[in-house]
């Protein structure tokens, strides 16, 4: 794909750089290759652990992905929720859009915790 090899090139000229990965990453997910995608995702992350993008992409991905293999709730609150605290929870969007898409018990699970740390204790 044209996108995949644009975004190669733009990695090899800024190796350092986290958004041509970022976007390398969301065309080989539109292009089917979803273990390649999220592989990129986290390596990004790993590279620039508070691009906010980077945690927002990777949450869509394990929310979205048609391929049942690599969805993973958990992780994708985890990652949305990292993406709004880096915004300072100016971007609100990559948990908003989590919530619609992801399974009512892992939402409702992670709902209570963040609850229970706010009111002190369990409930």
């Amino acid at each position: 794909d044209q996108a995949i090899a644009d975004f190669n090139a733009a990695i090899r000229l800024a190796p350092g750089s986290p958004d041509p990965q970022m976007h390398r990453a969301r065309a080989l997910f539109d292009s089917g290759n979803f273990d390649q995608a999220i592989a990129g995702l986290e390596d990004l992350i790993e590279l620039a652990p508070n691009h906010v993008g980077g945690h927002y992409s990777l949450a869509r991905a394990l929310t979205i992905c048609p391929d049942k293999e690599f969805r993973d709730a958990e992780r994708a609150i985890a990652h949305a929720t990292r993406a709004c605290e880096l915004s300072e929870w100016k971007a609100h969007a990559p948990l908003v859009a989590l919530v619609r898409r992801t399974p009512r018990r892992a939402t409702e699970n992670r709902y209570t915790l963040a609850n229970e740390g706010t009111r002190g204790g369990a409930r």
